[in-house]
């Protein structure tokens, strides 16, 4: 996964959509590290904590990545 995720980055560094001084392969751990752990937290608990959907955590965490990355 790790490496397909860092590829797909590599990618958009090429067609300048993410910023070249990114490192792709930590960036590549690090999402799937937020994601695997949104994951459990947001859409397989039960019981939420707070009065947000799982869909829009995972949407807020997502934007902010992206906001992120993006050149």
């Amino acid at each position: 996964i790790n490496n397909i995720i860092s590829d797909i980055i590599k990618a958009g560094q090429a067609d300048k959509t993410i910023k070249k001084d990114i490192d792709a392969d930590k960036l590549s751990l690090a999402l799937w590290g937020n994601f695997t752990g949104i994951m459990p937290s947001s859409i397989l608990s039960e019981k939420s904590i707070t009065d947000f959907s799982p869909e829009d955590i995972i949407d807020y965490h997502f934007e902010l990545l992206l906001n992120a990355i993006r050149t």
